[in-house]
């Protein structure tokens, strides 16, 4: 509706403005598009830089979506901010689950 297409055409004028991307997946997830919602919310992710707890809610929303490389990803980038034991027993089972055995170790 009228807020995406206003969201989009933030996004348009400053690219670079992680708020914008993170309110799109806010509509997108409001409407039920949990897929397309952390397609934004990783762009801002990715804009707003080291934010550990944003990578790491992004590595838990990916894996509830089955997205595990995706989940593995951002954990990676959460664990390179701030490494925790649970973030590597997460990092070990999600690579266990993608037949990556021998790097979860």
């Amino acid at each position: 509706g009228k807020a995406r297409a206003a969201l989009l055409e933030a996004i348009r004028q400053s690219p670079g403005y992680p708020d914008s991307y993170h309110t799109l997946g806010l509509v997108h997830q409001d409407e039920g598009e949990a897929g397309k919602a952390l397609e934004c919310f990783i762009i801002a992710a990715h804009l707003t830089g080291r934010d550990f707890d944003q990578w790491n809610h992004l590595a838990h929303l990916s894996r509830q979506q089955q997205n595990l490389p995706q989940a593995i990803y951002c954990l990676n980038r959460a664990l390179r901010l701030r490494v925790t034991p649970e973030g590597l027993y997460l990092k070990a089972e999600l690579l266990e689950a993608t037949g990556n055995e021998k790097k979860a170790v």
